[in-house]
């Protein structure tokens, strides 16, 4: 059977907010891949640990606390649904095919481009954003999954 990923890491990421207090929410990114070794990625707190005793959502709930000073960046999930990084600057490469870019009149931010390009790498299954807006967005090769 077939994991639905993209579905996986909505619920993922939708649970993971409800677990963070409005005045501490700045956003969450994750990336869910198969292949970490691909991924254009950088600790932004190498020290980081993560807590194996929490659930998942837990676990990118407390890496996106705005009071915890290593909040920012993409939290890596690997396909086996563990979180395995936090915290990292995720740099995907520029697409070819520039018109996979999000449509510009809705001036989304660059969580949102890195999520949306990111997901086109073949190291990739899918990535996710909450916004600060609480908007939760799932991309699968460059597309946002409704």
């Amino acid at each position: 059977m077939k994991i639905d990923y993209t579905h996986q890491l909505r619920e993922v990421l939708a649970n993971a907010r409800k677990g963070i207090p409005e005045n501490e929410f700045c956003g969450i990114g994750a990336i869910l891949y198969s292949d970490f070794d691909g991924l254009p990625v950088l600790p932004l707190c190498p020290e980081k640990i993560i807590n194996i005793e929490n659930s998942l959502a837990e676990q990118l709930a407390h890496a996106s606390l705005y009071s915890n000073p290593c909040h920012d960046g993409f939290h890596l999930i690997s396909d086996k649904l563990m979180l395995t990084h936090t915290n990292q600057y995720f740099a995907p490469p520029l697409p070819i095919d520039k018109a996979v870019y999000a449509d510009p009149i809705h001036h989304h931010g660059a969580r949102y481009i890195s999520a949306q390009i990111g997901s086109l790498m073949p190291c990739v299954y899918c990535t996710g954003i909450i916004s600060e807006k609480d908007d939760l967005v799932v991309f699968k090769n460059g597309r946002e999954v409704k």
